[in-house]
């Protein structure tokens, strides 16, 4: 047990090195493109070059998990998630074998709690991009009235607003500005973040670009579409109240009482506990509550995203 724990330790301090080279990379390349800010189609195709248009991203595995990262604000490499996916597929199974059962059972906490707080992070920064939406398009109108172009009223747009919703869009302004086209831009910002209003704001700036047309009128319009969709889910919230607590009840019962009578009688699981099938019993019930947890956590999770 005891080489199988150094073996996991050399392979973590060989997965730390591996990050750390990576990061000085990107501090070179960094460096690169602020030298060649003059040439955006050099410092654009420095970009691709890094990985960050998820497009340019070959292993679909990687893209995937890049995509959800981002959407949940976090600052994921490709590289580095190669370098975490290597990592996991090396130790895994090493902890399988050595660990056996209690070994599963950490390899499935360390890929389920990580993949449901990166779930859980995206759905309440998606949440909080919508609720800033209507204010961003606000600036954005009046950025247009004033005789900005969008470019330009997307760019002071984003420098008025708040996080997180400043963030992204500051980072559609730098794509702009390094020589990618607006439309494409928004395009992929609005599958990374899953929101249909940037869907829409991408489909409209294309088809100004190519038709002409009042983007002022489209964003006005998109503007009073938010807030009644955001007016429409706290009424939703609002009815469901009483459904979703009898839900968090249901899913607690087994639960208290399970530990009610463990607790005022601890041998009335002695039998259970000593038993094979009494085990199995434990173990399957365990399961179904999860189950029927996770399940209950989804519903009252989709009441809540945004849709806009």
């Amino acid at each position: 047990m005891w080489i199988g724990l150094v073996v996991l330790a050399v392979l973590t301090l060989a997965v730390a090195l591996l990050v750390l080279a990576s990061a000085s990379r990107h501090a070179q390349n960094e460096a690169l493109i602020e030298r060649v800010g003059d040439r955006p189609a050099l410092a654009s195709d420095e970009l691709h070059a890094q990985g960050h248009d998820p497009g340019h991203i070959r292993n679909p595995l990687v893209r995937w998990v890049c995509r959800r990262c981002w959407s949940a604000g976090i600052d994921a490499r490709p590289e580095r998630v190669n370098l975490y996916l290597l990592a996991g597929v090396i130790a895994g199974p090493l902890m399988i074998v050595l660990l056996g059962g209690v070994g599963v059972l950490v390899v499935a906490v360390m890929v389920i709690f990580p993949s449901l707080f990166v779930a859980q992070r995206g759905r309440a920064r998606r949440r909080r991009i919508n609720a800033q939406l209507p204010n961003f398009l606000g600036y954005l109108v009046r950025a247009l009235t004033a005789g900005n172009t969008l470019e330009e009223g997307v760019h002071s747009a984003a420098l008025e607003s708040a996080e997180p919703i400043r963030s992204v869009f500051l980072s559609v302004s730098r794509q702009v500005r390094l020589g990618a086209s607006i439309e494409d831009t928004l395009t992929e910002a609005a599958m990374v973040h899953e929101l249909r209003a940037l869907h829409i704001l991408a489909m409209s700036a294309r088809v100004n670009r190519r038709y002409g047309g009042s983007m002022r009128r489209v964003i006005a319009s998109l503007i009073e579409t938010i807030r009644q969709q955001e007016a429409a889910s706290r009424e939703l919230k609002a009815l469901t109240g009483e459904t979703r607590f009898s839900a968090y009840v249901v899913a607690a019962i087994p639960i208290a009482i399970s530990a009610f009578f463990y607790l005022q009688n601890p041998q009335y699981y002695a039998v259970m506990l000593q038993s094979s099938g009494g085990r199995i019993a434990i173990v399957l019930a365990l399961v179904l509550e999860a189950l029927g947890l996770f399940i209950i956590w989804r519903m009252m999770s989709r009441l809540q995203e945004p849709d806009a």
